[in-house]
């Protein structure tokens, strides 16, 4: 038997040993873990009424076959969904207000997510090992395209992390972070658009997205609904390690920091042209990466181990440079040429092990 209060507006419990069980109308609330590891439970229909789910409601659920969230719900508590392993289409309508951490977190045959506009931010691991996702849309559908609703500001900490068939994705124009973790591991990722707007790309962002090879940038910076403001983006320490099929990279115009080991370990990134607000370049942020060719027109520091072992031919610093720290070109053996600005602050080994290079002084 099923338990409500008195009421009649909470699901307090729901009843064992069935598969199939409709909520009655007039309820608004799902109740803390009321099917949770309910085994037997494939179907539920939820009533018009219904306004929140709490925590851990259909947690362990692992046949729940489908679900569909009414429009009236504001709430999805955290790990409502948890391990719900044969569900696999979510549609998030409009009217939610507020997702719980890990929401749909390990539900391993999740396929499809719709995505309304509204919603500003998917928390953190809401749907991390999602292992059979392959489509992530919003409203109205768009046919071949992975998109999130242009109302979304923020991907919170391991929010698709391991969801291993996610190919590509378009970040909306209004995002302002990417969070840690975010999308690591993501082994099917091949492409990534975002936004030239100010962007936070934390640390681990995409770690370890093996097959990622291209990531772009999409609106030029005088267009009206691209317009650049005062914050300051960045792209986070390890954001793109061991990204080892990267091989095309187009950074927003108000990136301002390459983080430590942003891109260690990319041997097929062969060229990249830095944003002109980029001041800094963090320890070994590229090293160990194919590249061959650089250009950072506004740097100001290069910290140690920055481009250490890498196949760097030729480099013409900017005026702009103020100090390269020690080793940062370390054993970069095909290293010929160098142009440096006459006023820089050049440790002493900054350059060690690379034999052949002749600087010039300007």
């Amino acid at each position: 038997m099923a338990k409500y209060s008195d009421d009649g507006k909470i699901l307090i419990k729901g009843p064992e040993n069935i598969s199939t069980y409709t909520i009655k109308e007039g309820t608004e609330v799902i109740g803390e873990g009321a099917f949770a590891n309910n085994q037997q439970l494939k179907f539920v229909f939820l009533p018009v009424s219904l306004i929140e789910i709490r925590g851990n409601a259909f947690k362990g659920c692992s046949n729940l076959i489908d679900i569909i969230l009414p429009e009236n719900v504001k709430t999805i508590g955290e790990r409502a969904f948890y391990s719900c392993h044969k569900i696999k289409e979510i549609y998030l309508p409009s009217s939610i207000e507020n997702l719980g951490e890990e929401a749909f977190s390990e539900c391993s045959c999740l396929g499809r997510i719709k995505i309304s506009e509204g919603i500003k931010t998917l928390p953190k691991g809401i749907f991390r090992a999602c292992g059979g996702l392959l489509h992530i849309k919003s409203l109205p559908y768009h046919e071949l395209k992975i998109t999130f609703p242009e109302s979304l500001l923020s991907i919170e900490c391991e929010a698709f992390a391991s969801c291993k068939f996610l190919k590509e994705i378009i970040l909306p124009k209004h995002i302002s972070t990417i969070g840690e973790r975010a999308f690591e591991g993501c082994n099917d990722l091949v492409k990534v658009q975002m936004p030239n707007t100010s962007l936070k790309i934390k640390q681990s962002a995409f770690r370890q997205c093996t097959k990622l090879k291209t990531v772009e940038c999409y609106g030029a910076k005088d267009e009206g609904q691209f317009q650049l403001d005062s914050k300051e983006g960045y792209i986070g320490d390890e954001a793109f390690i061991h990204c080892t099929e990267l091989d095309n990279i187009v950074l927003p115009c108000n990136i301002t920091k390459i983080g430590n080991s942003a891109f260690e370990n990319t041997p097929s990134l062969e060229k990249i042209n830095l944003p002109a607000n980029v001041e800094l370049i963090g320890s070994g942020a590229f090293i160990a990466s194919g590249i061959k060719t650089i250009s950072f027109p506004g740097i100001k520091e290069i910290s140690e181990l920055a481009f250490s072992w890498t196949p760097l031919k030729e480099i013409n610093f900017p005026q702009t440079l103020k100090r390269i720290e020690k080793e940062a070109f370390l054993d970069c053996t095909d290293l010929k040429k160098v142009m440096l600005p006459k006023d820089a602050d050049i440790a002493e080994d900054a350059f060690k092990g690379c034999s052949e290079m002749e600087i010039i002084k300007y």
